[in-house]
């Protein structure tokens, strides 16, 4: 049997792309989209200036739709991370529901879409915010802050690892009538990498 390797087992899967609605919806990250759009609501009731209903509701839609974009873009971005770690592998595109040009082309059309929109139903100011937004989460949190997090936290994963592998040799090999089982050890080993430094 041949290994591959995350990259590889993701293009595998993508060709396999079987994508519903509710994958495109995972992609704009739903959570983070809710708490753009609670924002945005806040500050439409506390604004004390009186703004039209309906403009009121495209400029939310607006602003939903700009951050799920951002949230799209962001997991196509970190599609080849996303593949090899647990807390990610699930989602659309890692996980074959979805193409990663696919994911791309949404973020990218869905940004164009809400500056548009929130121009027209707001103003040029509010729109170049959402621009700005926008940019920041894509270069910026993508690039420099959130994957220097996930660096640091394969990091600290490979180590304990490292740990466990020479704990494995050094103590059960020399002392194994100390251990009754392997859960026994795998306590210990644990412990020690909790409490080990770098």
């Amino acid at each position: 049997m041949v290994a591959c390797s995350g990259s590889e087992k993701l293009k595998m899967n993508v060709d396999q792309s079987t994508a519903g609605v509710s994958d495109y919806f995972e992609l704009l990250k739903p959570r983070v989209m809710s708490l753009a759009i609670f924002t945005a609501i806040i500050g439409l009731l506390v604004t004390p200036n009186h703004v039209h209903p309906l403009l009121a509701v495209f400029s939310i839609i607006a602003i939903g739709a700009g951050a799920g974009a951002a949230g799209a873009i962001n997991m196509w971005y970190d599609r080849d991370i996303d593949s090899i770690m647990d807390r990610t592998k699930s989602r659309p595109i890692p996980s074959g529901r979805v193409k990663s040009e696919e994911a791309l082309t949404l973020g990218i059309v869905l940004s164009i879409f809400s500056i548009i929109l929130l121009f027209v139903a707001s103003n040029y100011i509010a729109a170049a915010f959402l621009f700005i937004s926008i940019m920041f989460y894509t270069f910026i949190y993508n690039i420099f802050l959130c994957n220097q997090k996930i660096h640091d936290e394969l990091k600290s994963k490979n180590q304990f690892i490292k740990n466990k592998a020479v704990l494995y040799e050094n103590i059960y090999k020399g002392n194994q009538k100390n251990y009754k089982n392997l859960d026994e050890l795998d306590f210990n080993i644990i412990t020690y990498s909790e409490n080990s430094t770098d």
